[in-house]
């Protein structure tokens, strides 16, 4: 199953509400934050697509050049603790989701990707009005 492919359609008791699957495939660009060698948090920009795990769960896929050769990935390997979040607008337009969890690596010749497999979710703005939150465990 290729991750990065997207899904068919949601699939039942997915983590994500479908405005928060709406709203993830309109974005592509979020931040993925690692622990690296000596414990500190590091946060770089990543491009994602929500994908499929080999059980099909609903994940992060992320993707990118050279990856099995960057920090992230290194670090994910070591540790697969992560946080992966996407927002935009300031104020009263803001909007975003919060996602922790584990990761995982698909390192093999069809391709290399990191898989985020959501454990805890944070929303604003997206179900809900701009500053209220919603929190909840997946997974």
């Amino acid at each position: 199953m290729d991750p990065m492919a997207p899904p068919d359609a949601a699939i039942e008791g997915a983590p994500f509400s479908a405005g928060e699957e709406a709203y993830l495939r309109s974005q592509g660009l979020g931040r993925l934050a690692s622990l690296d060698s000596s414990g500190a948090p590091t946060v770089v920009p990543v491009g994602y697509r929500l994908g499929h795990d080999a059980s099909g769960a609903t994940v992060i896929a992320i993707g990118g050049f050279r990856l099995r050769e960057s920090a992230k990935f290194r670090n994910l390997a070591r540790d697969g603790r992560c946080a992966f979040v996407v927002d935009d607008g300031i104020g009263p337009s803001a909007r975003g989701i919060l996602v922790k969890g584990r990761a995982s690596l698909i390192d093999d010749p069809e391709g290399t990707s990191i898989l985020v497999h959501p454990e805890r979710l944070t929303s604003w703005g997206v179900d809900t009005p701009p500053f209220e939150r919603q929190h909840r465990r997946v997974g």
